[in-house]
């Protein structure tokens, strides 16, 4: 065999691998779309993500960002899919879906629009009047609240059904291992459970009410200006041990050792705020009192529940007495019984306040 001839028949031979490799990557890829559409996702948010716009210094001077965001908000909202939208945004130049009617939210029955900032708006603090403060920050906060809800509501109701069975020790085995997985979650260190521990661990596995999630997070930020929830996406103040986990609050005694918690965006310091309710020991008196309403047939109530919050301030009941006003004054207990329109989830990223 002459030389030119071995090298036609390695080349031949690497063609035939390369092909063989493409496939192969083509194969997976289809495989990883279908199990992203087909699982269901972690904590209700859809998996498929699409970038669809970034608006920022990439744009051409000419274009018109606010027509064309809206637009893709208005798709992102209301087209019937399951992807997830992230969008980069603007919103002080145009009116978004975000500024929807609290005041419909409340007594009209409207749904509120999935639609999910990554942080806080970097006006607020100079926004005027302060109504329009009040209302951007109520607005922003509002949707997150309800989607940690509706994941926590997600877990519960598989809970109920589990606990509606006649044994528990008749569940599969996928069943079992998802219990045990959240059980650990919410600090049950059990490898199985009999009918009385699965109520205790129902007493944990709940909503807080969207009332008293804002209240707290108005009292702890100040509406949304405090350096925490601006710099470091954390609105309920909750306090860290790590230091490079968090952020070192100005004029912190010496002897002292605590930061306030930093999060990546700002759902992630709702959930770490409702986790800390569900879980930690100093608001076992809230749990108990929003289980004796599950019992009583009624669904949670912000104003109630905000008696419970003696030990999240040191002020204990002064702090109690100013959660209570701000549901009072700023007609927040409709917004127990708000709701998040459709299934589509848009995030928005934004810059220039």
């Amino acid at each position: 065999m002459s030389s030119s001839d071995s090298k036609v028949l390695l080349l031949r031979k690497y063609l035939g691998y390369k092909q063989f490799a493409l496939g192969f990557i083509g194969l997976c890829v289809a495989g990883m779309y279908s199990a992203a559409v087909l699982s269901p996702v972690k904590r209700n948010i859809y998996s498929l993500l699409l970038e669809v716009l970034v608006v920022g210094q990439q744009a051409d001077a000419s274009t018109d960002r606010s027509a064309v965001v809206a637009s893709l908000l208005e798709e992102a909202v209301f087209e019937p899919t399951s992807e997830t939208v992230t969008v980069m945004a603007d919103l002080s130049n145009f009116s978004s879906p975000l500024d929807y009617n609290l005041i419909e939210v409340r007594y009209g029955h409207r749904p509120v629009p999935r639609i999910f900032l990554e942080h806080l708006p970097r006006d607020l603090k100079t926004l005027s009047p302060v109504s329009a403060r009040k209302a951007r920050f109520l607005k922003a906060m509002l949707p997150l609240v309800l989607q940690v809800n509706d994941a926590i509501m997600t877990d519960r109701e598989w809970l109920l059904e589990i606990n509606s069975q006649a044994s528990i020790d008749d569940v599969s085995w996928q069943d079992r291992s998802r219990l045990q997985s959240l059980a650990k979650r919410y600090g049950f260190d059990k490898d199985w459970f009999d009918k009385t521990t699965l109520v205790k661990l129902l007493e944990q596995v709940d909503v807080v009410p969207p009332s008293l999630a804002l209240s707290q997070a108005v009292e702890e930020s100040g509406w949304g200006t405090s350096r925490f929830a601006q710099e470091g996406n954390s609105p309920f103040g909750q306090w860290t041990f790590n230091e490079a986990q968090g952020l070192v609050p100005r004029g912190r005694r010496s002897d002292s050792k605590h930061a306030i918690a930093r999060y990546n965006r700002l759902i992630d310091g709702v959930y770490a705020y409702v986790d800390n309710l569900n879980t930690h020991r100093a608001y076992k008196e809230f749990r108990e009192a929003r289980a004796d309403m599950r019992r009583r047939g009624t669904g949670p109530e912000g104003l109630t529940l905000a008696k419970t919050m003696t030990r999240y301030s040191q002020r204990g009941h002064d702090y109690v007495r100013a959660l209570c006003l701000i549901i009072s004054a700023n007609d927040l207990a409709p917004l127990d019984h708000a709701r998040l329109r459709g299934r589509q989830v848009a995030w928005l990223g934004l810059f220039g306040g």
